[in-house]
């Protein structure tokens, strides 16, 4: 897999070979889970030096620590909980999206 990462001019947008999840549960520790909140994807097909096709997936990303409902410990049930708050379209959704990127704002 490739994927872009911060270089000394500042943030690129990262990038993959492998379709990213919305919400990616990077790991959980004392109740509080840290995900990858994932934005603005977008699919691009590229061509290998011997010109196979592929496709390459192109979004933003923040990284966020995310409290979690206290019986809430299994990885597979955090994300099916944030998969459902993520697409629910409800207030909750919007504060993730919002503070993901609002974590990505330079002052």
């Amino acid at each position: 897999m490739s994927a872009g990462a911060l270089s000394l001019l500042g943030d690129i947008m990262p990038y993959s070979n492998i379709e990213p999840e919305l919400i990616f549960i990077d790991s959980i520790r004392s109740g509080v889970a840290t995900i990858l909140v994932r934005w603005d994807i977008v699919p691009t097909t590229k061509q290998t030096p011997d010109g196979q096709e592929y496709t390459e997936w192109s979004y933003e990303e923040a990284r966020m620590p995310w409290t979690l409902p206290e019986a809430y410990s299994d990885v597979g049930v955090v994300q099916e909980y944030l998969d459902s708050i993520y697409q629910s379209g409800d207030a909750a959704t919007g504060q993730i999206l919002s503070w993901a990127k609002a974590s990505k704002v330079t002052l």
